[in-house]
């Protein structure tokens, strides 16, 4: 259901170590240290701290998010993205988002089911760089919170990630 809590990443959804190498969602573990993306854009490695999720095989409904290049990530529906006017939108409503290339339309949504929910917290970066995905502000890229909307403006500032970021490469 599109109300559900979880806002979250499919399992087989990517981070980019700092070795270079990619890792699912699935397998990571804290201690990784992961692309991610400070509050102004700026691309960093930091280490994961606490995986909110821990292995799972939980049902959940996902959307994949593709660009007109080619670009796709894969997040529960209310998931939030940085639309191409820098507001928040939800995965299932996006129709342009900005990426590593700039702003971009979205050419397709398609809803499927899943098992897995992941999502990371890292000790230095709000946002997460998933699937290639970052934060939008210098480097212009998509921005996805694991928060609702409603709670992120209101939400207490928590030592490292609360946000999940999707940038497809």
């Amino acid at each position: 259901d599109d109300d559900d809590d979880a806002v979250c990443f499919s399992g087989d959804s990517t981070v980019q170590l700092a070795s270079g190498a990619t890792k699912t969602m699935a397998d990571l573990q804290v201690g990784d240290s992961i692309l991610s993306a400070d509050a102004a854009g700026k691309l960093s490695y930091s280490d994961v701290a606490f995986l909110p999720h821990g292995a799972n095989s939980e049902a959940a409904d996902f959307v994949k998010v593709t660009t007109e290049s080619g670009k796709a990530v894969k997040a529960t529906p209310t998931h939030l993205l940085v639309a191409c006017d820098g507001s928040l939108v939800q995965a299932k409503a996006a129709s342009c988002l900005r990426t590593v290339h700039g702003g971009e339309e979205v050419a397709s949504i398609q809803t499927f089911k899943g098992k897995g929910i992941y999502s990371a917290v890292t000790l230095d970066n709000e946002f997460l760089v998933v699937d290639g995905v970052g934060f939008p502000a210098v480097g212009s890229v998509v921005g996805v919170s694991n928060v609702e909307v409603a709670a992120a403006s209101r939400a207490p500032r928590v030592t490292g990630s609360t946000r999940c970021t999707l940038v497809p490469g």
